[in-house]
This record gives structure tokens, sequence and C-alpha cells, in this order.
């Protein structure tokens, strides 16, 4: 079976003079498999067969629909999902239908002629959050004010005016809403103040998964000429995959990031944070590696103002400088039906977190001579695997207060050329130690089972 024209197609359908409502078949009628781009012909028996041969769902590209609506419509081949008088050809302006080879075309950069123009800057949809053509990840917990800082930073993108203390380039914002129905969407939409001429679009998308239906998305953002795109949120668009589990996370966030790509609208996706208290956002760590940028939304502990006073916080950033800490205030007027998103001066305070209550007990028990972490855990009155203590270990390594080495946690080892006092050390020996400082550490001192710089006792030797 050979490519066919969209030109053909609309042929076809405005000859059989078919309704917007067409549920039934005709032969010789052809749509489009939303995943393989692939001409499907509806034959005998009222079924379709794709290019690749197959029929009723066989087809391992999934091409099996029951309306010829959905077929076409998912691809965006035609506006609306319409037949006849009101479509309109879309992606290609000869109306030819995007051939299967093409996805590989342009992937070899020409890199003289890339070098030859000037670096492009970050086109800041919202700035310092959500860039054009690139994905950002809000992530905290339930009722910390996520669903309403975005619906905050759409109006100012609609209004092309700051929000939240963040400047907002005007454009279109759309909002795919997984979470709360439309019942409760109307209900948010009072309490921001929207306005219906103001170009925020809300989608009730519950029901909807992103990678199954992302054909429908970009066709979605595309008619509408979006320049924000608000997914909301990651557990309910993507169904029984486990957050956990990198294998099913890496296609769902690279999709989203691919669609920033395609569609060069700032694409922001909405997550939630793990149960520990230092947990940044939940699940594998893929989601931070293959996103643009994340955030972490939420209260700072010991905050009087905590009940309203949220802190931004960046976890990643590889498109530019990692931005500096925000904050808000996010305020519901229950008299008067409305909920307000402000800047907030910052909580003057360095920020709690209750590992650094141990933090003085884990630094009493280093010494000079190396112990695991087990022993110094136990020593605390913890479990031998406690990961607190892990946790305050690293702190202080990071700060250059502790050390870790072949025979575990112990203070930092005196060198004449720690911080660069000496310069490098020659091939030689060269440079003497400062007079007064020890050259080596106690050897020999014997250790108890589990104290070798590993949490599992050493095994017996025979």
């Amino acid at each position: 079976m050979s490519l066919l024209k969209i030109a053909d197609v609309l042929a076809a359908l405005e000859a059989a003079d078919i309704p917007a409502d067409y549920t039934e078949g005709d032969p010789g009628v052809t749509a489009m498999c939303p995943l393989c781009v692939r001409p499907m012909l509806w034959a005998e028996g009222k079924s379709f067969i794709c290019d690749c041969g197959s029929r009723n769902g066989g087809c391992e590209h999934n091409c099996n629909r029951s309306r010829i609506a959905d077929e076409i419509h998912q691809r965006g081949e035609l506006r609306n999902g319409g037949y006849g008088r009101d479509a309109a050809v879309r992606r290609n302006g000869n109306g030819d239908t995007p051939n299967p080879g093409d996805r590989y075309a342009g992937r070899v950069i020409d890199v003289a002629g890339m070098l030859a123009s000037p670096d492009e800057p970050i086109q800041w949809r919202c700035e310092k959050f959500a860039a054009d053509g690139f994905l950002t990840v809000l992530a905290g917990r339930g009722k910390e004010g996520k669903s309403w800082l975005m619906l905050a930073l759409a109006s100012g993108v609609a209004n092309g005016t700051p929000a939240a203390g963040i400047r907002c380039t005007k454009g279109r914002a759309l909002i795919f809403d997984a979470e709360n129905g439309k019942r409760l969407i109307k209900r948010r939409f009072h309490a921001a103040a929207m306005t219906a001429d103001l170009e925020v679009q809300p989608v009730e998308t519950g029901g909807l998964l992103i990678t199954k239906d992302l054909p429908w998305f970009k066709c979605t953002i595309e008619d509408y000429g979006a320049n924000l795109v608000v997914f909301d949120s990651l557990k309910v668009l993507s169904g029984s995959a486990k957050e956990n589990d990198s294998d099913a996370m890496e296609p769902l966030i690279t999709a989203l990031k691919l669609l920033a790509r395609d569609t060069g609208a700032a694409v922001v996706l909405i997550h939630h944070r793990g149960r520990a208290e230092d947990s940044d956002y939940r699940g594998s760590s893929v989601i931070l590696d293959q996103t643009d940028m994340m955030f972490r939304l939420g209260r700072a502990n010991g905050d009087p103002d905590g009940k309203t006073r949220r802190k931004i916080v960046t976890v990643g950033c590889r498109i530019e400088e990692e931005p500096e800490p925000r904050w808000v205030q996010i305020v519901a007027d229950r008299e008067r039906g409305l909920v307000t998103v402000d800047e907030a001066e910052p909580f003057e305070t360095d920020e709690f977190r209750p590992r650094d209550e141990l933090r003085d007990g884990v630094l009493a028990q280093l010494t000079g001579i190396k112990q695991s972490g087990a022993r110094i855990a136990r020593a605390l009155g913890r479990g031998k695997t406690d990961g607190t203590v892990r946790r305050v270990l690293e702190d202080l390594q990071a700060e250059g207060k502790a050390e870790k080495g072949p025979g575990g946690w112990g203070l930092p080892s005196p060198s004449p050329y720690r911080d660069g006092n000496l310069g490098n050390p020659p091939e030689n020996g060269g440079v003497e130690p400062e007079p007064g400082l020890p050259t080596g550490l106690p050897t020999g001192l014997p250790l108890q089972p589990g104290e070798d710089g590993n949490d599992e006792p050493p095994e017996a030797t025979p």
C-alpha cells in the first residue's frame, strides 16, 4: 500500500458527503495511524488495515480504532477532527502525509552551519522557572499550593504581567487537569478570579495518559497555540506506571521533554514529593535526570507564617545557572471566595532539618581512627543501617568536617597540601610536612565485626 495524500482522503470524504458524526466505514476511505504515521484503509468486513498488513487490533503500531475521526485527528492531520468542508490540511504545506522516513531527517548536525550562527538566548515564559521549548517539573506535597501557583503563572502569562513575583511573557496558557474534574476546575477558576476573555484554557483530562494520548495532547497544544502548558499531575497522567521504576518513567519524561521541543511551548509537569523530610521529589532519579529544570515548593520548617508562605527551591537546572530560592504567599480569603498568590518576604533563618539534631552527636563520634557508619549509629542508640545518620555523615563530608575512607568514617586526615597551601607534592615527596603535624594514623587496632567500613560483618575464614 503506497502512502496517500491527505488531499485524496479529503476528496473521498467530500464525495461521499460523510457527516461529522459518521461512525461507520466506507471502502476506499483512508485514516492515518496516530503513532506510526501510516495510512489505514477501511476494507471489507468493516476493519482497518494498516500499512503493515495487520487488522483489528493486531497491529503493533496500535492502529486499530473505531472511528475515522479519532484516527485522523489524533495525528493532527485535520483541524477539529472534522471532515469535508471544515477540515484543514496540517503539517505539510503541500498536503502530503508525513513519510515515516522523515523522522530521521535533519538529525545529523551541520557543525559549520551551527557554529556560524550566534547562540540563542533562553526565551523565558516565566522568568527563571519555565522556558519556551523546555520541560520544568514542579514538585511539592499535597495541599502545598502547586496547582494554585501554576494558575497564577498561567494568568500572568495571559496578561503579560508578573505573577507571584515572577515576570511572565505574554502568551496563551493551556492547563491539562487530570485531578480535579470540571466542577472543581470551575471553582478554582472562580477563586483565581479568571475571566472568560483571559487566554487560559483548562482541559479536563481525567482518564487520559501522557504516553498513550500524546498525539492528542500535541494536537491540542498546536490548535490552541499555547505558549505555557501545564500537566497536572504526573501520578494521574502516568496511570499504573511505577514512579520508582526508571524504565517506566524515562519514556514518559522524555516524551514530555520532546513535546516541549516540538511545540516550542514551555511545559510544566506537576509532581509530588516523597515522605522523607529531605525529599525533593518522589520516584526514580530519571525524573530529575531527564527534565530540564526541577523546583521544589514547600513550607520552611520553623516559619511562623508557614500556613501561607512557601519557598521555591531549585533542585536542578541544566539550561542555565541555578536560580536563587524564591518565596510566595498563597492566601485563601474564604469570605470573598478568592485565592491569591503573591511574592513574599523571605523567612530569614537557616532552614532546619530534623537530621540536624543528630549533627553534634555524630561529629562527637568522629576521631582520627576510621570507623563504620554502623558503629557510629549504634553509639548514638540507633540502628546500624539508620539512613539519617548516613545523611548527616554525608553533610559533614560535604562541609569538609568528615572523611570517608577504606576503613569507614573519621575526621579529615591532616595534610600539608590541604587547600592548596603547598601546591602539588613533587614526585620525590619533596616538601616536608609542617612541624607538629602527624604523619599518619594509628594502624593495627582491632575492629569489631561489621566495623571495617562496611555495614555487614566480614565473612568467616574457613
